[in-house]
């Protein structure tokens, strides 16, 4: 090798690779290991600070940043672990934030990758700004203002327009050119307000509540020219978004160029990419109108021709109908005269039935009432027929109870002969017991014996009367009775 020269600034020395000392050959780990120490040593990469642009964002499930901050021609990588981060500004880090971060240079051994390892960083400039407003948008997003269920439709025919713009703005003169194309009789009410600075937010505000005092305002442009991103933040302001949502009235918003986005184009009813879309959003087309009515009355025409064709056809047939039902009528009337006659000779044949059955009925009344009067006085003979019998029966009744008694007394005299005849039987049995001297006397009381049966049998006799008789007098007063 060469030892006597300088070559893009490396000292070729003249090595023997075969005689070089074991000691002095590093493997690629020692190397890398060598080079982290010195990094790490250098008080000059300790604790720097870096500006530049987030870029190749990435943040791992672990919770660790890792990504490259750039220039405009270098990139250097990155990583931030999680227990360095902040969580209130580091959680919103995304790429294309300008920062100042502070950090010490090392490597990563596995890959001898130098890397600055961060220790803070600090949003700056428009990298703080979009921070702020990213976090804005979140928050908004997250209460729904942007939802586009909220969203109010926009009037296809307003009967006037509020414009929210600035005096000097180039929106009024793209506004009043498509406006004065498309519908020149609209009627415009513009409220000048400040676009720009940080009086723009209030102002616009105060625009918005004069135009809703005026009650036939049915739609409402926020309108602004185009311009650098700082011109348009008065749109981000988050109290005007939030006046914008609970405006009653549908907005369209029609700021900056198409490719400027902003807040208030979120929370609008309709965002136009420039004003004078939004003009055209607003505004119907008179030609387009003249056409629409020109097409609608050629197809009202034929609609009507239509109807009227469908019409003829139904009264036809409703004609044809009506002929069918007259001739129908006019048989149901013959069917129901005839039947109606018929009916009438009925009834006549009827009322004769009728006639004849009251001249029966009063015949029979009379019938009935000489009866009634005949009964009458049957009744009234009867009736002092049945007294007589009554007191007949009731005399009856009086001799019965005597009877009662005479035969009550009869069969208690009956009672006593029977009694004296078994005293007789008695006294039979005791006398032929007796000794033969006692034959008269017993001779005797025999003759007693004989006299006191036949007595008897002239009760028996007495009172075999009276049953008869008593006989009799019932048979009487059951015949009376009948």
């Amino acid at each position: 090798m060469r030892s006597d020269g300088l070559e893009n600034g490396i000292t070729y020395m003249n090595y023997n690779l075969l005689n070089v000392d074991p000691t002095e050959i590093y493997s690629v780990t020692e190397l890398s290991k060598n080079i982290k120490q010195i990094l790490s040593g250098h008080p000059q990469l300790n604790n720097v600070l870096l500006k530049g642009e987030i870029t190749n964002f990435i943040k791992a499930s672990s919770g660790h940043l890792y990504f490259s901050i750039k220039d405009e021609n270098t990139a250097i990588a990155c990583a931030f672990f999680k227990y360095l981060q902040d969580t209130d500004v580091d959680k919103d880090l995304c790429d294309g934030i300008q920062i100042v971060a502070m950090g010490s240079m090392t490597t990563y051994e596995p890959r001898c990758q130098y890397q600055l390892n961060i220790k803070k960083i600090i949003p700056i400039g428009n990298g703080a700004r979009a921070l702020r407003l990213r976090q804005t948008e979140e928050n908004l997003e997250k209460e729904g203002l942007f939802d586009e269920s909220r969203k109010k439709a926009i009037p296809k025919l307003p009967r006037k327009i509020g414009i929210i713009t600035s005096k000097d703005s180039a929106a009024i003169t793209d506004i009043f050119t498509v406006i004065n194309s498309r519908y020149p009789m609209m009627n415009l009410v513009m409220a000048y307000v400040a676009l720009q600075g940080e009086s723009a937010p209030k102002s616009i505000i105060n625009g918005l509540e004069s135009l809703s005092r005026i009650e036939d305002i049915d739609v409402v442009i926020l309108a602004r020219g185009g311009g650098p991103s700082e011109d348009l933040m008065a749109f981000n302001d988050e109290g005007l978004v939030r006046a914008m949502h609970s405006y009653d009235k549908p907005i369209i918003t029609g700021i900056g160029h198409e490719k400027d986005t902003c807040l208030a184009d979120r929370v609008s009813d309709l965002r136009a990419s420039t004003p004078s879309t939004a003009a055209k959003a607003a505004v119907p087309d008179m030609q387009e109108l003249k056409s629409e009515l020109k097409d609608l009355d050629g197809r009202l025409k034929i609609s009507v021709s239509h109807i009227i064709e469908l019409e003829r056809t139904e009264i036809k047939r409703l004609r044809e109908r009506h002929d069918l039902l007259k001739l129908g009528l006019e048989r149901s009337y013959k069917s129901y005269l005839n039947l109606q006659n018929a009916k009438n000779n009925e009834v006549l044949v009827k009322r004769k039935e009728v006639e004849k059955l009251h001249n029966n009925l009063v015949s029979l009344r009379l019938t009935l009432e000489r009866s009634y009067q005949s009964y009458l006085v049957a009744s009234e003979a009867r009736e002092k027929e049945i007294k007589a019998k009554r007191d007949e029966i009731n005399q009856l009744s009086r001799s019965l109870d005597s009877l009662e008694v005479s035969l009550q007394r009869s069969y208690d005299s009956y009672l006593k002969v029977q009694e004296k005849n078994a005293e007789f039987a008695r006294r039979e049995d005791e006398i032929k017991q007796r000794n033969e001297e006692m034959k008269q006397q017993e001779k005797e009381m025999k003759l007693k014996v004989e006299d006191g049966k036949s007595e008897a049998s002239k009760y028996k006799a007495i009172i075999a009367v009276m049953v008869v008789v008593i006989i009799i007098i019932l048979l009487i007063l059951i015949r009376l009775m009948t």
